[in-house]
């Protein structure tokens, strides 16, 4: 009832009737779409929510934070109120990392598009930690906002950093063999080699590494891969004396022990060798 006619002017009855139907659906149509938003909100934020990782919205001009997922809570040991109404020069970064270099990354993506980074960040209690952060902009509500996700990488920064100090190892190592070594991964790559087996083929360390024996010493390439190739396929070492052509084609005889290399599961992995 949204209307009511007077006996005496029942010709109104008609269009009353008309309106009060289109303000039925005028009223259900509003409430579906309210209720759709609703719907849509929701299912925002329970994915917001759900990701792995920490995500970070901010405003394009100043950097301010305007929103966080619950794993940024987690990540940083923060509370959402406290993030929200931290002042953004406040927030929290690694001594060589500044919020203006913050900004600066921000309006970069909006400026050039999305930017992928590492930055060392500061939890709550003051210990600092490696994060991955990918910004992108995005148009919310007609507002330019920045999305920052930020993926925790302690643990990638401390495997990268064993697997150079056990480089650092394995160099001095073979720096100090006097004869021919080197290592290959199961392709037959060089992986590490030192400079007595660089003079032997006439080249720098650095032009050997990553290429195969056909692209650094070809006269002898296929032989010396069929014994690699014996190693790897047997997990055994061999040893050979057989003679092999240095840098200025001379046969040079050598004694040769090959070993296959295994990784954590028993698996071979490469090969690693000494000429004498």
């Amino acid at each position: 009832a949204t209307d009511y006619v007077l006996k005496q002017r029942l010709t109104r009855l008609g269009p009353a009737v008309d309106r009060a139907l289109r303000e039925i659906e005028e009223r259900t149509q509003r409430q579906q779409a309210e209720a759709a938003l609703r719907s849509s909100e929701q299912n925002y934020r329970e994915i917001f929510n759900a990701t792995s990782d920490a995500i970070f919205l901010h405003d394009a001009a100043t950097g301010a934070i305007l929103d966080v997922n619950r794993t940024t809570l987690d990540m940083f040991g923060y509370s959402r109120d406290e993030l929200l109404n931290l002042a953004s020069a406040d927030f929290p970064a690694g001594a060589a990392f500044s919020h203006q270099e913050a900004v600066r990354r921000i309006r970069q993506a909006v400026a050039e598009g999305p930017q992928v980074f590492e930055w060392q960040s500061k939890q709550k209690n003051g210990e600092l930690f490696w994060t991955e952060v990918a910004l992108r902009s995005a148009n919310i509500g007609g507002q330019e906002r920045v999305l920052a996700v930020v993926r925790d990488i302690a643990e990638r920064k401390r495997s990268e950093q064993a697997l150079e100090e056990s480089r650092r190892v394995l160099k001095a190592i073979l720096d100090n063999i006097p004869d021919p070594a080197w290592l290959k991964d199961i392709q037959g790559r060089f992986l590490a080699c030192n400079q007595p087996l660089a003079h032997l083929f006439g080249r720098r360390v650095e032009d050997i590494l990553g290429k195969t024996l056909f692209e650094t010493l070809p006269a002898d390439a296929e032989r010396l891969a069929r014994e690699d190739q014996e190693v790897i396929a047997t997990g055994k070492p061999i040893r050979v004396e057989r003679p092999l052509s240095d840098a200025l084609g001379q046969r040079r005889w050598f004694d040769t022990i090959k070993s296959p290399l295994f990784n954590e599961r028993g698996e071979v992995t490469g090969s690693v060798g000494d000429r004498k």
